[in-house]
């Protein structure tokens, strides 16, 4: 493959007069696809183009996904981080459970798209030090065109896994942008959620399309709701939505096991998470958030987040990965960081049929997050 950039470093001689093609093989470049150094043929200008980069490299064996990600090191100064598919001889790419080819297919023939989504959630806050748990339950109803379903798309976690994805901001930035406009859809006043030993809760619409409800913990003053076990979230249809009914898991037994010990992380030598208590069938997501710089008004940030297999345990973030992020801001006097890891973990997503969507689904997670600081 190549690759095409600019800031390898210098050439000698007048690029204003034409390209100086030429291997730059002192540059300490070191490129990454997926969690996989690989092997580089060529790095240094382009034949072609005054100012213009290019890498030759050899894909690493046994890399699959649609999304994994591509990054360029230079000593501790990493590229912005793309993605390349790679599926085996004859497949198509596919890594999502819920949007997968087949459904994409199906709706791109569609002038726009009506999706309904249901979420059970378990959330362990401990970034003021205390650690503070609370369950919930939410839900939306919206219609997208077809290309604003596409940036919703984009939003979404990473899927390939073993993979990892960056999104960088800057100064207002980090608030624009994230989200996509719809059209909400009335699916009925109150969803109703029915848990294991006869437990149930109301999900009250807050504006047309939205509902939400704290189940319990937190501030509610309520015990926590939810237990190991089957979940059904149902509701009686409305204006745009008719009734349906979605099942769906909950592991409610996941934990963080080495929470306590990661507060300060050095980017340049990665961070590992370990957990216990996760689908084996399924991937965990590793997530962390920085802001840095010298004016508090106008800090630059960036995001990660990790797919891994539910199976392994553990998973380390890579090195690239935590150094596209900046070192995080800590408030004078107040010792307070701009910056957080976190850690959830989630069962399949399944999916529900109800008329006027043509998608439904329905996922439960547990996300177990704190204060962090990135060197």
């Amino acid at each position: 493959m190549i690759l095409w950039g600019t800031g390898l470093g210098p050439v000698t001689g007048d690029e204003n007069v034409g390209p100086l093609p030429g291997n730059t093989p002192s540059a300490p470049v070191t490129l990454y696809v997926g969690n996989q150094q690989a092997t580089i043929i060529y790095q240094g200008r382009s034949g072609c183009c005054s100012g213009v980069d290019q890498v030759s490299f050899n894909v690493p064996p046994n890399v699959t996904g649609c999304a994994v990600p591509v990054a360029v090191q230079i000593g501790n100064t990493v590229s912005n981080i793309v993605t390349m598919p790679i599926a085996s001889s004859g497949r198509v790419c596919f890594d999502n459970a819920v949007f997968s080819s087949t459904v994409l297919s199906q709706l791109s023939s569609k002038g726009s798209v009506a999706i309904g989504g249901v979420s059970l959630l378990r959330e362990t806050d401990a970034a003021s030090g205390t650690p503070t748990t609370s369950d919930s339950a939410g839900g939306f109803f919206a219609r997208y065109s077809f290309s604003n379903f596409e940036q919703y798309l984009a939003y979404l976690p990473v899927q390939t896994m073993g993979a990892c994805s960056v999104l960088t901001f800057k100064g207002s930035d980090m608030t624009e942008g994230l989200t996509v406009a719809s059209t909400p859809l009335d699916a009925g006043n109150t969803l109703t959620l029915n848990g294991p030993g006869g437990t149930t809760a109301p999900l009250m619409m807050l504006t047309k399309g939205s509902y939400d409800s704290t189940l319990g913990g937190g501030s509610s003053g309520k015990p926590l709701f939810f237990t190991a076990g089957s979940y059904t979230a149902s509701g009686p249809g409305g204006a745009d939505v008719g009734p349906f009914q979605a099942n769906v898991q909950f592991a409610a037994n996941f934990a963080w096991t080495n929470q306590n010990s990661i507060g300060s992380i050095t980017r340049a030598q990665g961070v590992t998470v370990s957990w216990t208590g996760a689908d084996a069938a399924n991937g965990i997501y590793i997530t962390g958030f920085s802001a840095g710089g010298s004016d508090p008004n106008n800090l630059a940030a960036g995001s990660f987040s990790c797919h891994a297999p539910g199976a392994s345990g553990s998973f380390t973030v890579p090195a690239y990965v935590l150094l596209a992020l900046p070192p995080t801001y800590v408030v004078p006097g107040l010792s307070l960081a701009t910056g957080s890891l976190g850690v959830s973990s989630g069962t399949s997503y399944q999916t529900f049929t109800a008329s006027g969507l043509d998608l439904g689904f329905i996922g439960s997670s547990v996300e177990i997050s704190q204060a962090a600081t990135y060197q």
